[in-house]
């Protein structure tokens, strides 16, 4: 099933009061998550759909419990085999764009440096949020938001702590992924793009349930400094303080509202008949 599909299920914006069955109404919905191609609130829902809110409401209740559309903190989105699209790793994006955004205009400011935070996505870093300033050297990465991994100091931390990195060659010696995960940093200079230099510290989260996350900053090869590198463990840390924050957030809200809108109508007790005196 794909989009163009349910588009053509449904050519129009409904309204409640129209005569559409649950199926119709239920394509609505999910058809309405496609199109969006970002999470949404079951309040969101309702307005952009035109349903009423506790119809909305029943009906993702039927659409998650046969896997047709998830939900995560930030809202609804459709099933990942609808789309092919990891929904996990779109949400953790978004997050942590929402909590880095403070500490990296912090870190901008006292630095003067592009201050960034990215995941690796397969052999490329997925950078998540990026402060600069209007003199900041535009390197390939801001059109794309993606550089490859061996060429960037980001990629580089986030390559040493994934799980499938080599510490050691074939003589016992330290790799240069073995050596950036004993220090905790990596540097960077005129592999990317000649004339910029970027350092790099990983920041410390959750590997059982999000992704590994880097911090870095870039700037001409003379104004990156290690000087800065305690300044940058201090910013990798609050944005750690602060997903950590999210996610006991979230988990709480989350059970709070599963536990206050059960997804099914309960059945009715069935009262035993009354018994006649003929049948006595």
């Amino acid at each position: 099933m794909d989009q163009s599909v349910l588009s053509s299920s449904i050519s129009s914006r409904p309204t409640e009061g129209a005569s559409l069955g649950a199926v119709a109404k239920a394509l609505t919905v999910l058809n309405q998550l496609i199109s969006d191609d970002e999470p949404l609130k079951l309040t969101e829902l309702a307005e952009r759909t035109g349903l009423a809110k506790a119809t909305v409401h029943r009906l993702l209740a039927t659409l998650l419990h046969h896997n047709m559309v998830e939900a995560g903190s930030l809202g609804y989105v459709p099933a990942s085999h609808l789309t092919g699209k990891n929904h996990h790793h779109v949400e953790f994006m978004n997050t942590l764009r929402h909590e880095s955004t403070a500490h990296l205009t912090e870190l901008h400011k006292l630095t003067g440096l592009t201050s960034s935070v990215g995941i690796l996505d397969g052999t490329w870093v997925h950078y998540a949020n990026r402060v600069y300033g209007h003199r900041a050297i535009h390197t390939p990465s801001f059109h794309t938001d993606q550089a490859p991994s061996q060429q960037t100091a980001i990629g580089r931390v986030l390559l040493a702590y994934n799980k499938d990195f080599v510490d050691r060659d074939t003589s016992g010696r330290p790799t240069v992924l073995g050596q950036i995960r004993k220090l905790g940093i990596a540097h960077s200079a005129n592999t990317y793009m000649e004339g910029v230099s970027c350092l790099a510290v990983p920041v410390p989260v959750d590997h059982s349930t999000t992704p590994h996350v880097a911090l870095s900053v870039s700037g001409p090869a003379g104004a990156v400094s290690a000087a800065i590198v305690p300044l940058m463990r201090r910013i990798a840390f609050r944005i750690s303080q602060d997903l950590r924050a999210h996610h006991a957030d979230s988990g709480q809200q989350e059970d709070e509202y599963a536990n206050s809108h059960p997804p099914f109508p309960r059945p009715r007790e069935r009262r035993p008949a009354r018994r006649s005196k003929d049948d006595l």
